[in-house]
Formats: structure tokens, C-alpha cells, sequence
């Protein structure tokens, strides 16, 4: 999932480790410059990792531990350094829900309309509208047929950058300061929550 409130928030989930990863605000045309084409080219930071204790859905909204978090944040917010949190909503309800493809049939409206890739990449493939219940169906074989043949196919379909379905919003906890100015962590304006699905072998 990525949420973005100014600058490029993203959210994922990794096993049990829940990611929280802060990006430059650099543009999708700037990150494309070659050396031979730009004289300032961008060099990407190094990573850095900050482990949280593990808390409930209840305490991790907790104006207190809220607070914690954009403290957390912080620095790494103003010298635009990438940051990964772990742990931070590591026994939220999408850890356990979101791998179940019955979760999804059931959560979502099956004629909900979705954009689907083509394509391994979110960007490199042709985009295609279709409804969300065809492409669970598609997922659903395509991972029956994963679990017999270990080889990857070419032809891949990609539920990319699509807006996080109402129905699951809730699923996941937005940290306060992605739309409350007030933590001074970016703009506190929330402006989309997006949601990435597909099969082994995808990359966002």
C-alpha cells in the first residue's frame, strides 16, 4: 500500500514486518536521467532502519505512540533520507487478511472496476480496465498453477497503483501525521492510498 501526504510515503507489508519507507521528493523524469544527459545526477541515499516494540492496533493510535512515530520520523522527513520502520503495524488486520485471495472476494465488490499492467512492471506493461472480481479469479489460477510448475510466465497481469478499496481501508492504520499537520511531519494532507496486487515475479 502507499499513502502519500506530500511527499512519497510508502507502506508494504513483508512477512511480519510491516515497512514504512520514506523517499526523496524526486520526480519520476528526474530518477530517468543519465549521466551522459544531466551534469547533476541524482544519487540515491542509503537506507536507514529504525526497529519498533510491537504494539495493538489500540495502542499504536494512542495519541502518545502516535506522537513517538513523527518524532521517529522526523529528521529523516527533513533530510529526505529513505527510512524504514519495522514492527509499526506488524499485528494489524491486512498481515493476516490481505494473502487470503476468499479475503478479497469477500471484502470487495466483484464488479468493482480496476486498472491491471500487463506486464511484470507497473510501468512497462499496456494498462487495461477490467472488473476486480476477474482478476481475483485470474490471480487464483495463476497461483494454483505456481504452486505445480516452479517456472515463471512471461505474460503476467498486475493490479498496480490502483486506490485502496473503502471496503479495506480500515485494515490497515494510517499514522495520524499523513493528515494532521500538527505532528510537523510534511503537509498533513492525505491525498491517496494506493494498493499493488499481482502474482510471483511482479515488481513495483
Amino acid at each position: 500500500v502507499q499513502q502519500s501526504n506530500g511527499d512519497l510515503l510508502t507502506i508494504g507489508t513483508s512477512c511480519n514486518t510491516y515497512l514504512l519507507v520514506m523517499w526523496q521528493r524526486y520526480s519520476v523524469a528526474a530518477r530517468r536521467l543519465s549521466s551522459s544527459s544531466s551534469q547533476h545526477q541524482i544519487k540515491s541515499k542509503p537506507i536507514e532502519t529504525i526497529s519498533l516494540p510491537q504494539l495493538s492496533s489500540q495502542d499504536i493510535n494512542s495519541h502518545e505512540h502516535q506522537l513517538a512515530i513523527a518524532d521517529a520520523i522526523r529528521p529523516y522527513h527533513q533530510s529526505q533520507t529513505p527510512l524504514l520502520l519495522t514492527n509499526l503495524n506488524s499485528k494489524c488486520d491486512a498481515i493476516y487478511f490481505w494473502r487470503s485471495i476468499q479475503y478479497w472476494q469477500a471484502a470487495v465488490p466483484e464488479n468493482t472496476p480496476v486498472d491491471v499492467e500487463l506486464g511484470r512492471s507497473y510501468n512497462t506493461g499496456n494498462r487495461v480496465s477490467m472488473k476486480f472480481g476477474d482478476y481475483l479469479d485470474y490471480l487464483s489460477k495463476v497461483t494454483e498453477q505456481e504452486e505445480k510448475d516452479t517456472e515463471q510466465h512471461e505474460e503476467v497481469a498486475y493490479l498496480a497503483q490502483n486506490e485502496l478499496f473503502a471496503e479495506v481501508r480500515n485494515d490497515i492504520p494510517t499514522p495520524h501525521f499523513c493528515s494532521d499537520g500538527s505532528f510537523n511531519v510534511g503537509e498533513g494532507k492525505l491525498y491517496h492510498s494506493m494498493l499493488w496486487l499481482g502474482p510471483r515475479g511482479t515488481v513495483s
